[in-house]
């Protein structure tokens, strides 16, 4: 597409590849205003000779509010972002061009599968009395840092890498379609919505920094960054908003391992860690300006990169196809490997770990995995149950069966054996029924030595053998 008309959107343009953005003044605006109630609150907005009242403030900033709306015409709802102190050629030009940025991003993406990846921009409009710029958006109400910083670490653990890789495939689209750099990476700036099936789907937002080129025509949104710099660095958004989620996302210490791995910068040919060692960062604010150096590369700051480590720390049996086998352990002669502890043991020709490996003469019993001997009782047994032909396995069975099973007489027990377990029980003599001694005696005396020594006293006799 050589040619994009914009005055769908509010704008008395066409955009071509040989047009000066930096012309582009308030007359190329249609009209707008806002009516304000009691107290000086907005009511009513009108872009372009439609009108839509407000239903409330959905937030504040620097540089306007933002209200959600809802259309006199049709009823549907929507997002009205209102510019103020938009005054000189300058802020009306970085307006428009943020604008014409988002207009084109959200119409190259909205094909793809999951796309648009930005909200929709309808129109734009100027209060010329006011000075203040009127844009009507998509409406989206939940911000990427509103879902993590009401989220716990373990909770954190599952959205990050979700957010992360989404937000990578969305930049990895925008960096080859328009040479895309966002330059303003940040919690606020990634939303979402809801699909269907109830998970998040990620946009991005707020292009006032942003950059790209379109059909060579290039648009540098905002004057924060020097001119003379690259617009298009590949690994800059992502490595600012990795370093967003270790400064302020809880977390997990794993989580925040894996990222702090992907945020080691070269600068000038030596490496820092981003979040530890790099001199030039002390504060948050200080990563736009360091990102934006063209003697800064953080390589592993790229889509590719980010999308393969996250998916790594949410599924890492999923790779472990890519990993290289080692080398099965070979034994020497004589002995075989033990697969649980893999170590070599003699080989005894009686352990195996699956059918079909066992020694002749012998047969593998599924029940232990070792190799009885065929002709043994539960080999034959075992041999009956591999589907032996019915009159082999009629013999095998009979073989088995106890003898008089097959005609002889049953074995009678001896008179000996009428116990079980051995022979009757002996009765005590009758000189052994008291084990102390005679019925009277032995009694008497066993139990008068038995208190002398619990009391600790001496028999008579001991007194006078002592004395």
């Amino acid at each position: 597409m050589t040619r994009f008309d914009l005055r769908h959107y509010g704008l008395d343009l066409i955009l071509e590849s040989s047009t000066n953005l930096n012309s582009l003044y308030t007359n190329a605006i249609y009209r707008a205003k806002a009516e304000s109630g009691v107290g000086g609150n907005v009511q009513r907005i009108t872009l372009n000779g439609a009108q839509y009242n407000v239903v409330k403030q959905l937030g504040s900033g620097t540089y306007g509010t933002t209200y959600k709306v809802v259309s006199n015409k049709d009823g549907q709802e929507y997002a009205i972002k209102q510019i103020s102190g938009v005054e000189t050629p300058y802020d009306i030009n970085n307006m428009l061009k943020e604008s014409i940025i988002q207009i084109l991003l959200a119409h190259v993406s909205y094909a793809e599968e999951t796309g648009p990846y930005v909200p929709h921009l309808y129109e734009i409009g100027y209060d010329i009395f006011n000075k203040m710029a009127y844009i009507r958006s998509e409406l989206m109400t939940n911000t990427f840092w509103n879902i993590v910083g009401s989220s716990s670490p373990k909770e954190n653990d599952l959205i990050v890498p979700d957010a992360l890789t989404q937000v990578a495939k969305i930049l990895d689209f925008f960096n080859k379609t328009l040479q895309f750099n966002h330059r303003d990476m940040k919690g606020d700036n990634v939303m979402y919505v809801l699909t269907p099936e109830g998970n998040p789907k990620y946009r991005l937002i707020d292009f006032g920094f942003s950059c790209i080129t379109w059909n060579g025509l290039k648009i540098n949104g905002g004057g924060y960054f020097a001119q003379d710099h690259k617009c298009y660095v590949q690994h800059r958004d992502l490595s600012q908003l990795m370093y967003y989620i270790c400064k302020y996302v809880p977390i997990s210490k794993k989580l925040q391992t894996e990222l702090r791995s992907l945020l080691v910068a070269n600068v000038e040919h030596k490496e820092c860690m981003m979040l530890e060692k790099c001199a030039h960062i002390k504060e948050w604010t200080n990563v736009y300006n360091f990102l934006d150096s063209n003697n800064v590369n953080v390589p592993k700051g790229i889509p590719s990169a980010v999308i393969d480590t996250m998916g790594r720390f949410v599924k890492p049996a999923a790779y472990s196809d890519n990993k290289v086998e080692e080398p099965k352990k070979i034994c020497p002669q004589g002995k075989v490997l033990n697969p649980k502890t893999g170590r070599c043991i003699k080989d005894k020709g009686d352990t195996h770990t699956a059918p079909g490996e066992c020694p002749p003469g012998k047969i593998m019993n599924p029940a232990t995995k070792r190799c009885v001997n065929v002709d043994g009782v539960l080999g034959k047994r075992l041999l009956a149950k591999q589907g032996l032909p019915k009159e082999l396995a009629k013999s095998v069975e009979e073989l088995l069966k106890p003898a008089y099973e097959l005609g002889s007489p049953k074995p009678q027990p001896k008179p000996q054996d009428a116990n079980p377990f051995g022979s009757p029980k002996p009765q005590p003599k009758p000189q052994d029924a008291n084990p102390l001694g005679s019925p009277k005696q032995g009694r008497f005396q066993a139990t008068r030595k038995f208190f002398r020594k619990l009391l600790g006293k001496k028999s008579k006799r001991q007194q006078t053998r002592k004395a």
